[in-house]
């Protein structure tokens, strides 16, 4: 999970939002009940090209985000509002644009503005 000042909190603040995760530091410790508490609009959930472990794939992310008791109760899982991109686009890099644009399009497909 980015904090705000990573480039998901700029990703966030370029389509008009806000990075429910407050915390200055680039990738902090968060705990599923902070998320819980914070209870998101939406989520953009990383795809991983490594495929070192399971859940690198967006689906398994999103299969657990529907299936967990608690975590599928959120309103952004609710409500279908759970986007993906790609994850070299949480790095600060020249990749974070076109993630910022990967999400943007979901969202306004989604009827997000």
């Amino acid at each position: 999970m980015g904090g705000k000042n990573s480039a998901s909190g700029f990703i966030a603040s370029v389509l008009g939002g806000h990075n429910a995760i407050t915390s200055a530091t680039e990738w902090p410790t968060v705990s599923w009940e902070s998320i819980i508490a914070a209870n998101p609009d939406v989520i953009v959930v990383s795809s991983l090209d490594r495929n070192r472990w399971a859940l690198d794939k967006a689906e398994e992310k999103i299969k657990f985000l529907k299936s967990d008791p608690a975590v599928s109760q959120l309103e952004a899982v609710r409500k279908g509002r759970v986007f993906v991109m790609d994850g070299q686009a949480m790095n600060p890099t020249v990749r974070t644009l076109p993630g910022a644009e990967q999400v943007a399009e979901q969202m306004e497909k989604s009827g997000i503005k």
